[in-house]
């Protein structure tokens, strides 16, 4: 049961620390950004297991440059290969994907640490509830006769 809460609270504790981190990120590329081009391959990250058309690459491996740094980045084949960077802090740097669905990804990110909040809650509650019960049982239980002495 401790270790249910625990994992719980540590996935919460994830979920937050990266709804701030995205946060973070977000609000430096809002208030002011450079758009790079990046470059790169196109490749399947999982193949089909059976054969005949496997379609387009779904994964590409993408560089792009600024003030003399080279940054990369493993995005969808299908999302555009233009990257955010923060002429004041380079080291905010997202791709345009991800920068258009910023507030609903953190958003996202905060409900599913309450929810796992609230699951860790619920579980220490019932057990507690339980283990109550458990005593008031043994407590009301009355005492077995003793055997007679032979």
């Amino acid at each position: 049961m401790v270790l249910a809460v625990l994992v719980q609270l540590a996935f919460a504790g994830a979920f937050l620390a990266d709804a701030v981190m995205t946060n973070g990120t977000y609000d430096a590329l809002a208030a002011h950004r450079v758009a790079v081009t990046g470059q790169g391959d196109c490749y399947y990250l999982v193949r089909p297991s059976r054969g005949g058309n496997i379609g387009p690459p779904n994964v590409c491996q993408v560089a792009y440059s600024y003030q003399g740094h080279t940054y990369s980045a493993l995005i969808a084949a299908s999302a555009p290969k233009i990257f955010y960077i923060d002429p004041r802090d380079p080291q905010y740097r997202m791709n345009e994907a991800a920068f258009a669905k910023g507030p609903v990804e953190i958003t996202g990110d905060v409900v599913i640490a309450v929810l796992l909040l609230c699951g860790a809650t619920a579980v220490t509650v019932a057990h507690q509830l339980h283990l109550r019960r458990r005593r008031h049982a043994r407590r009301a239980r009355p005492p077995e006769p003793a055997e007679p002495a032979t």
